[in-house]
């Protein structure tokens, strides 16, 4: 991945790890007002790998650096209890 030369206004970082390592300690809320609308695309590849009924699989992703998948299951556990 390409790494952007300008810092960002929040995390003052243009590393990327920088920058994953900065949302991993923060939360957006704190910072919202400092948003702004942003439209772009993403490209994902279509490489397809067999799967196996009933197998569990450990998926690496680039999210895992921003704790993106932590958030995600503590908002899925939430969710399964508001029930």
């Amino acid at each position: 991945m390409k790494e952007n030369s300008s810092k960002t206004n929040v995390s003052k970082s243009s590393a990327l790890k920088d920058i994953g390592e900065f949302w991993d300690n923060h939360s957006l809320a704190d910072y919202w007002d400092q948003t702004r609308e942003a439209e772009f695309r993403v490209s994902a590849s279509r490489r397809l790998l067999p799967v196996e009924h009933d197998r569990t699989y450990a998926l690496h992703t680039p999210y895992e650096t921003f704790g993106a998948g932590e958030i995600l299951m503590k908002a899925l556990k939430t969710s399964d209890t508001d029930k």
